[in-house]
């Protein structure tokens, strides 16, 4: 007996099966776009720290500069700082490349050795005689292709153990910089938020541990993110660590580091029959520091302290760190010479002023 097929059945049941797939797909490629369109707008918040880590490396090399200016002035003085600042340095820039060597490995590892999101570069650790140069990749994350992957972070950094060392490397730098910050300050506080690898507690009072929390159950581009993240932070602790201690170089206080011999007398002159008068002090004064010294007329502000009013002249310094003031004698008489001497403190700049007179006779 021959079947008879129902064509509109048949019809309506394939119509049916066309809107479901085709919802399903719908589905599927918006939840992709969506994805997609997060993982770019991790891309972009990598962009940021990557632009953050740029500054305070910047930063820390003009702050060294300043080191190696003032190493040239008082070695004795400046070479204990000096040698402080460059192996925060040193670790700084060791720590930064132990994670940029992680993330140029999961690329590898997701989208293979010639990656089109990789790009040799040198790697610079150290400065000076001690610097060293060594290899590795920038990463373009917006150039990664399995962005989704999880599985290779999850091998790398959580079986292989690297999320462990680095928070081992982490621990060991942020205890060595610990002594060189202000203790009990603002500073302090940031600065141990930004290197902390205390276990996390979610929202559902899991204890997480601090690998398993930055690198576990997370996409690929997360995982490079949160990386570039801890070496900006590690870039900011060095350069705020290097700035403190040029500060308690240079204005901590107001210590002396070199000594001379004085003569003081009021006037160069001295009639026949009159008594010459000198006095002789040790004058003392820091050779790292060298103060802005005005020569003008001064007067006592209402703060106790002293500014100078009207015209003004800067006094130069000469070869040996000495500020020297020199007038032509083009009429007789006896002048005044005064001016204000600005010193960097703790407390802020401070004004000194000085003067005394000189005759000059036919």
């Amino acid at each position: 007996m021959m079947k008879i097929v129902n064509f509109r059945r048949v019809s309506w049941v394939w119509l049916v099966a066309v809107a479901i797939i085709t919802f399903l797909l719908t589905n599927v490629i918006t939840r992709s776009r969506k994805d997609q369109n997060i993982l770019n707008s991790i891309a972009i918040i990598e962009d940021k720290a990557l632009v953050t880590y740029s500054i305070h490396y910047d930063k820390t090399q003009m702050l060294l500069d300043i080191f190696d200016a003032q190493m040239d002035v008082a070695p004795v003085r400046v070479r204990h700082y000096r040698e402080i600042a460059l192996e925060v340095s040193r670790r700084a820039d060791e720590l930064a490349f132990f994670m940029q060597e992680l993330k140029a490995e999961l690329v590898i590892t997701t989208d293979g050795a010639n990656a089109a999101a990789l790009t040799p570069i040198g790697w610079k650790t150290g400065r000076g005689q001690a610097a060293e140069i060594m290899q590795t990749y920038d990463v373009n994350l917006y150039l990664v292709r399995g962005k989704h992957d999880k599985m290779n972070s999850i091998r790398l950094m959580i079986y292989n153990m690297q999320g462990e060392i680095l928070k081992q490397k982490i621990d060991e730098f942020r205890e060595f910089i610990q002594p060189y910050i202000w203790q009990n300050t603002y500073e302090e506080e940031i600065l141990k938020l930004l290197l902390s690898t205390d276990t996390n507690v979610t929202r559902d009072f899991d204890h997480h541990t601090w690998d398993i929390h930055n690198f576990a159950q997370l996409p690929l581009a997360t995982v490079i993110t949160n990386l570039t993240m801890l070496q900006s932070f590690v870039r900011t602790a060095e350069a705020e660590v290097v700035q403190h201690l040029l500060y308690r170089l240079r204005a901590r206080d107001t210590r002396v580091n070199m000594f001379e011999a004085v003569v003081l007398t009021r006037s160069d002159v001295v009639k026949l029959g009159d008594t010459f008068d000198a006095r002789v002090i040790l004058a003392t004064y820091d050779g790292v520091q060298r103060p802005e010294i005005t020569h003008g007329k001064y007067r006592r502000t209402d703060n106790g302290g002293y500014e100078i009013v009207g015209e003004s002249v800067y006094v130069p310094y000469d070869n040996f760190g000495r500020a020297m003031i020199s007038h032509r004698a083009t009429s007789v008489g006896v002048f005044r010479i005064e001016g204000s001497l600005r010193l960097a403190t703790p407390n802020g700049f401070y004004n000194l002023p000085f003067s005394t007179e000189y005759e000059v006779i036919p």
